[in-house]
């Protein structure tokens, strides 16, 4: 029982480790999503309003992104859009860290050692992904075919 206990135990934090990593890109639009959300509840727009009203302006957030990204060229706005993107990101990962390390480490200094260490990985992936095309975990989610066009034509 011990054993089949450690087994859950690391293959959930790994699980976790590959959501955080996964979902990293998907972290400026889900809270500019759950901002609009709380704008509406409060505006008084009721539930069904406030739900759909948050998920039209996180997938708006999210398109907004993807088509200024594919269809500008210019080195420096591709690197802030995605810094703008990777910030989110990064705090979602010192958050999720923070949680793990919190289960597992006594000392305070060191779960925010490794909190820091994860937010610098977990914010880096987006800003990599969206600035050079590479992929961490093997899949491409960065380039549409309209950016890779216009960035080989440059």
């Amino acid at each position: 029982m011990l054993v089949v206990a450690s087994f859950l135990c690391v293959a959930s934090v790994g699980l976790l480790c590959w959501l955080v990593f996964t979902l990293a890109i998907y972290a400026l639009p889900f809270a500019i999503g759950v901002v609009a959300f709380l704008h509406a509840i409060h505006a008084g727009s009721g539930a069904v309003g406030a739900i759909v009203t948050g998920f039209i302006a996180g997938v708006a957030t999210l398109l907004a992104g993807q088509v200024a990204f594919a269809l500008v060229a210019v080195v420096w706005f591709r690197m802030m859009l995605a810094l703008i993107f990777a910030i989110p990101a990064a705090l979602a990962g010192y958050s999720a860290t923070l949680g793990l390390a919190q289960t597992g480490l006594s000392s305070g200094i060191w779960a925010h050692l490794f909190s820091i260490t994860g937010a610098a990985f977990v914010g880096a992936r987006p800003g990599a992904d969206r600035y050079s095309g590479l992929s961490f975990c093997g899949t491409d989610v960065s380039l549409s075919p309209v950016s890779k066009h216009v960035w080989d034509e440059n």
